[in-house]
C-alpha cells in the first residue's frame, strides 16, 4: 500500500499470509527485514499490479489481524484510510457488509 497520502483503499480479503519481507525504506541505504501481511483480493478490487496487498506497517497489521476473518467470511469490504507519510502514518478501518 504505497499512495500519496491521505489515501483510501477499499477492497475486499479473500485469504491472508503471514511472513518477512526485505524492504528499503526510503530514507535508508540499508536493507530492513520487516514483518508483511499479505491480502489475497478479488482481481476486480484491485486492476493494477498482482491481487494482493502486502502490509508492512506494524501498526496496521496489529490493527487488521483481529478483523481480518471477519472480514474474509463475511465477504466485507473492508476500507483503509491512510494519511501521512511512513513510519508516521496513520490508520482509520471501516468495513462495508452487503445486505444483498
Amino acid at each position: 500500500m504505497d499512495r500519496p497520502s491521505p489515501a483510501t483503499y477499499t477492497f475486499r480479503v479473500l485469504s491472508w499470509d503471514t511472513g518477512r519481507l526485505a524492504i528499503l525504506p526510503r530514507h535508508s541505504a540499508a536493507v530492513k527485514e520487516v514483518d508483511v501481511l499479505r491480502l489475497h483480493v478479488p482481481p476486480e478490487d484491485k486492476p493494477d499490479g498482482p491481487p494482493y496487498w502486502d502490509v508492512t506497517s506494524a501498526r496496521l497489521i496489529a490493527m487488521l489481524r483481529p478483523i481480518l476473518p471477519i472480514i474474509s467470511r463475511t465477504g466485507a469490504r473492508l476500507v483503509v484510510d491512510a494519511t501521512g507519510d511512513p513510519p508516521a502514518t496513520e490508520y482509520q478501518l471501516a468495513f462495508l457488509i452487503s445486505r444483498t
